[in-house]
């Protein structure tokens, strides 16, 4: 804003108007010059092209017209020598960086950002219609998947939930359709938007502080720099004084997913309980959640669920230990994992998803057993020590069918079909050929599969059943909304006020004639 200057006499007012026009001018101009420069880097990152110079002639209308426009042929030669006196703008993938949020990984934190803009700016260009605080839900779904992508599961949530926004359903009127509008609700936009985190992890180097730097760099691009402070605070909080990034080689090489390496990430898993009503508490564990490290422990200082609760009150921790006073508790305010013995698929997806829990140990306060799930094993909830055998342990097929009997049993319950589990059974015993080690293996990497038809434990059909009927629910409400208001507005444009409500009646027999042929009653 120009200085406000004082008049000295009214042969001074018409200078000083001058020069403060002038300095509006020249701010405006500075501001113009700054967004085209911004906008060329942006379609530059887009083309993948570092320079102008480096542009063929095809390339160059092309950058004219999506800065200005389709424009004639003599004038878009103006416009090129215009942008090439502009200069070079500065490179998304510049060292030098001059925005508010200051980043450690400058290089990963740009390319993050310019993934952000691909996507946004030129992939996904449609979710500019949303609302803010659904664009900055798609922003927080991104980097937490992100997160996940790279193994940083313990703080992904955390971080992302300093991101204020929520994926809302979104409206899109379709030309074809009489300009009618569809709604695409929130799970279609995840799945939209599950094409695009990998390549952010990518672009970070699989580094849990470049996703973070290059999401608050795109947060402050858009005008909201404290939520990607507050974010970058949260993630740098959770891991001071560590070293955060992951082995890539071994990310790439996704065919050893097993011996993938992160510095200060270890085999992690869950730890708590099931009360009597079957409500399930469990605290995060960082390292060494494995068998056969984990059940010595729970043999030794948590047999019959001694000091379960007081590991829960303390809450989120770097590891299990014998002596519970040299557990290192992180004290960093995360929130217990809680679910439901019922939806017992759902709370083994929520660890897996929130917690990248490998591992999970429950005392059962009701049947007065420890219990344990194999996540990745995908062997459901089973009792812990008579869920690992060694294979010196059965060497009979009749050893076997007694064990894999009542493991079955013990993790369907009620669902328990002797007919489906003994042709389980026999398949797997003529399948092993007396390797009964490999039989175990296969019984538990099949529980769950071959024994339930269809339904799952809890009787839902699929894991996203839930969330599956809650689309339809707003898939209905909309629709129907709309069905209504357009009978109203095309039986008022017809017949006008006087003969609209006839027409109005005429409409809804309509309705009521399909409900009846339908059998769809209310």
């Amino acid at each position: 804003m120009a200085e406000i200057n004082k008049i000295q006499s009214f042969k001074t007012f018409s200078e000083i108007k001058l020069q403060e026009k002038e300095a509006q001018l020249k701010e405006e101009a500075q501001l113009k010059r700054s967004e085209i420069t911004n906008k060329i880097a942006e379609i530059l990152a887009e083309m993948e092209v570092d320079s102008i110079e480096n542009l063929d002639e095809t390339q160059r209308q092309e950058l004219v017209n999506k800065i200005f426009g389709n424009v004639e042929e003599d004038r878009s030669e103006d416009i090129e020598d215009e942008i090439e006196d502009l200069g070079e703008p500065e490179s998304l993938e510049e060292d030098t960086i001059t925005e508010a949020i200051k980043v450690e990984g400058k290089r990963d934190a740009k390319k993050v950002l310019t993934q952000y803009n691909r996507i946004f700016n030129k992939n996904l260009v449609d979710l500019g219609a949303m609302s803010d605080r659904s664009i900055l839900g798609c922003i927080k779904y991104l980097m937490v998947e992100a997160l996940h992508d790279a193994n940083f599961h313990r703080v992904a949530e955390p971080v992302g939930k300093m991101i204020k926004g929520n994926i809302e359903p979104l409206e899109i009127k379709m030309p074809g359709l009489g300009g009618h509008f569809i709604k695409i609700g929130p799970k279609s936009i995840k799945e939209i938007l599950d094409k695009y985190y990998s390549d952010i992890a990518n672009a970070a180097g699989w580094g849990g502080i470049g996703i973070v730097e290059g999401t608050a760099l795109y947060l402050e691009q858009i005008k909201y720099e404290a939520m990607g402070q507050q974010a970058l605070n949260k993630f740098n909080a959770a891991f001071e004084g560590e070293q955060v990034r992951v082995d890539i080689n071994a990310k790439i090489n996704e065919s050893k997913v097993n011996e993938f390496t992160v510095i200060n990430e270890g085999t992690r898993g869950q730890f708590g309980k099931i009360d009597k009503k079957g409500n399930i508490t469990s605290v995060y564990t960082h390292y060494d959640s494995y068998p056969e490290n984990m059940l010595p422990i729970i043999k030794k200082s948590f047999k019959g669920g001694k000091n379960v609760d007081n590991v829960i009150d303390k809450g989120a921790n770097s590891g299990l230990d014998a002596d519970i006073s040299k557990i290192n508790f992180y004290n960093d305010g995360s929130i217990n994992t809680t679910g439901s013995i019922k939806n017992i698929d759902n709370y083994l997806k929520d660890v897996d998803r929130d917690g990248g829990a490998e591992f999970v140990y429950l005392w059962d306060e009701k049947s007065k057993k420890w219990m344990m799930a194999d996540i990745y094993g995908g062997s459901g909830l089973v009792p812990a020590f008579e869920s690992v055998v060694n294979e010196a342990e059965i060497k009979s097929d009749d050893e076997f069918k007694e064990y894999a009997e009542t493991v079955l049993k013990k993790a369907f319950g009620e669902d328990y079909d002797e007919a489906k589990a003994g042709e389980v059974i026999d398949g797997i015993l003529s399948k092993s050929d007396g390797d009964y080690g490999a039989a175990v293996g296969m019984l538990t990497g099949s529980l769950g599969e071959s024994v339930v038809a269809e339904a799952n434990a809890d009787g839902t059909i699929s894991d996203d059943e839930d969330d599956d009927m809650d689309n339809l629910k707003s898939d209905v409400e909309f629709m129907t909304k709309e069905l209504i208001d357009h009978i109203k507005k095309e039986t008022e444009r017809i017949g006008g006020q006087f003969r609209a409500p006839g027409y109005e009646a005429e409409a809804k027999k309509i309705v009521k004639s399909i409900m009846q042929k339908k059998k769809f009653k209310l």
